[in-house]
């Protein structure tokens, strides 16, 4: 009886997903929330990954952070630990959420991590933003020391790649360098970047 309940359960959850995609066609993104929810029950990974992705980012806009996390870890569980690239980008959204609550454990988890996933991946632009976003939780927790050594290593390994990452490290490299006390060395790292 529990097994035909269950099923039963799953179907409604499969039709509730199907009823709200064509009824609200047209303005769904204010119905990520339930979609996902549904698809979750439903069984559906794949759409419930894709519209927990899509809510946690929505939600993220709206500064209900609590959610996104959620949002967020909810799309993580989904994924197979081998799924490196979809863990990576997702992990991308949810250390943004812990930065701004302030939660540094858990944003060093996450950074951390993205680190093993881009390495696995051997992916130059992923490891690259994984080693920015590691500086910027170095500097946000005034350990400028670190943040620099990590936005240096960017500068030396990636060159003229990824002109917006790099980009990024000059600026976290200048602002660590000032910090440190080190005016001239910073204006000059301003200055190159």
């Amino acid at each position: 009886y529990a097994m035909q309940m269950s099923t039963r359960r799953r179907e409604l959850h499969f039709l509730a997903v199907e009823a709200l995609e064509e009824i609200y066609e047209e303005e769904i993104d204010h119905h990520y929330g339930q979609l996902a929810f549904h698809a979750e029950r439903a069984d559906l990974k794949d759409k419930a990954l894709h519209y927990l992705t899509l809510e946690g980012n929505r939600v993220f806009e709206l500064y209900q952070n609590a959610q996104a996390a959620d949002y967020f870890s909810r799309a993580l569980a989904l994924l197979p630990e081998t799924e490196y690239r979809a863990r990576f980008d997702l992990l991308l959204e949810r250390v943004e959420v812990y930065k701004r609550v302030g939660n540094r454990e858990a944003q060093l988890a996450d950074i951390e991590a993205m680190e093993e996933y881009s390495g696995r991946l051997n992916d130059d632009e992923r490891v690259t933003r994984a080693l920015i976003h590691h500086s910027r939780y170095f500097f946000i927790t005034s350990d400028f020391s670190r943040a620099l050594d990590m936005a240096e290593q960017v500068i030396r390994s990636m060159g003229s790649r990824y002109p917006a990452l790099v980009s990024d490290a000059f600026a976290l490299a200048a602002s660590s360098l000032l910090r440190l006390g080190r005016l001239d060395e910073s204006m000059k790292r301003a200055n190159e970047g």
